[in-house]
């Protein structure tokens, strides 16, 4: 299904204003939260790093390859209001890669411009908060979501702001006790894609999804909706 130029144009417009909005959020969080991670570092040689302990970002990365990749339990990634961006999604690279590992948190800025924004694969206890996971993915590209979350225990997703991902907004695979709660999906392919069957434990909570092709592709038994807002949607579920 096709959008109008009128939704065209108004989802433009909607990202912008909402990216801008987290833009002010995050800023204030920046002034507040910073307590734990020490005098800042120069990190901006970073792309591509494989990261052990906890970082919060001084500048923004531009990066030709992956972004960040977590190699280590406990880590926390402060973005700290900055973006870390690709070349686009057409490369097969990642923002942030959570591959195996347990006590992960990703908060506070943006990830732009990768075939995948954030992939979060076989790791248990992952937050993400306050991030604008914006432009990523390709249509029909299997990686080419917002979030991929696959084969993984309890993943909460809060206050994350998805936008313009060519496939999924998020994508969850096999996996249970993911929660996705007071976020916006707009303008992908399918928004939530459940995918490989239903995900045990999953909670989708206060979310507005709007303008995807989809809203909510995939089996939703055994997962809880509710309080959640449509809009726009080609279709509000799809198979």
């Amino acid at each position: 299904m096709k959008l109008s130029i009128a939704s065209v144009s108004s989802m433009r417009i909607l990202t912008m204003a909402v990216v801008s909005v987290l833009g002010t959020v995050l800023l204030a969080a920046s002034l507040s939260l910073g307590q734990g991670f020490g005098a800042p570092q120069d990190t901006s040689g970073l792309c591509g790093t494989t990261v052990t302990t906890d970082l919060r970002l001084t500048s923004d990365l531009s990066c030709p390859g992956n972004g960040l990749v977590i190699g280590a339990n406990g880590v926390s990634i402060w973005l700290n209001g900055h973006t870390i961006s690709g070349t686009g999604p057409a490369r097969p690279f990642v923002g942030i890669a959570v591959n195996g590992w347990t006590n992960v948190t990703v908060r506070d800025g943006t990830i732009t411009l990768f075939r995948t924004g954030i992939s979060i694969v076989n790791s248990n206890h992952v937050k993400v908060m306050d991030v604008a996971v914006v432009g990523n993915g390709l249509a029909g590209f299997a990686s080419g979501d917002g979030i991929r979350v696959f084969s993984s225990t309890d993943v909460k997703i809060k206050k994350v702001v998805l936008a313009g991902n060519g496939n999924d907004g998020i994508e969850i695979r096999g996996s249970a006790e993911v929660t996705v709660s007071h976020s916006t999906i707009q303008g992908s392919t399918c928004g939530i894609s459940f995918t490989g069957g239903p995900s045990t434990g999953t909670t989708v909570h206060k979310v507005w999804i709007i303008e995807n092709r989809c809203g909510i592709k995939g089996r939703t038994d055994g997962s809880t909706l509710k309080q959640n807002t449509f809009e726009r949607n080609g279709t509000d579920f799809c198979a």
